[in-house]
């Protein structure tokens, strides 16, 4: 992808989210009930593509062995994996009953996609110090190429899988006042996420 269309694809994104925070949570203001089915499914969305442009900037600066800026990004990735994880963990998934809003499989796939995500960030800090510790940088990134594409295919995987069939069951599912507070929990967590892209 280009660094002109990739560019692109963060500014659009930002000018959706400010078109659904202003509109979203006013519908006095003429908000079809159709945007406000979308507004947590649409936020999630935003969120992932944060990660995806932290991720792109961490590959970037790793890849030309700048060991200051690759730490640095890394860490906006993954605070902001972290934090979005831990917030569905813990605020999201406890509000759907398994068997009744959602299939009992789904769930355990949501969650255990998790799991899985935890784990693989840990390998990756274990392939950034294993890089900059080598001798042979360069060698050594070239060998752990296939740890850090794992990252960015579970992040496609999850991501589908979050915008096609969990958020919108929770668009679905929810009371306007859950669906309110979870979206400004949204909100603010794509607030305060370092910018990406330089």
């Amino acid at each position: 992808m280009s660094d002109d269309l990739y560019q692109g694809q963060h500014r659009s994104s930002s000018a959706e989210f400010k078109l659904i925070t202003n509109a979203s949570l006013t519908p006095d203001m003429g908000v079809r009930p159709d945007d406000m089915k979308l507004l947590l499914t649409e936020l999630n969305s935003l969120i992932h593509d944060q990660l995806e442009i932290h991720y792109v900037a961490f590959l970037e600066s790793l890849t030309q062995l700048d060991e200051e800026a690759t730490r640095k990004t890394f860490c906006d990735f993954s605070q902001t994996l972290d934090q979005h994880r831990l917030f569905e963990d813990t605020s999201i998934l406890p509000l759907l009953i398994p068997g009744t809003d959602i299939d009992a499989a789904e769930l355990a796939r949501i969650s255990g996609d998790h799991t899985i995500i935890e784990r693989t960030l840990a390998r990756v800090t274990n392939i950034v110090d294993a890089i900059f510790t080598a001798k042979n940088q360069r060698r050594t990134l070239v060998q752990q190429l296939s740890g850090l594409v794992r990252m960015q295919g579970l992040l496609e995987h999850h991501t589908e899988r979050e915008t096609q069939f969990f958020y919108p069951i929770l668009d679905q599912t929810l009371s306007q006042n859950q669906k309110n507070s979870l979206a400004q929990s949204l909100r603010e967590a794509i607030d305060q996420t370092p910018s990406g892209s330089e």
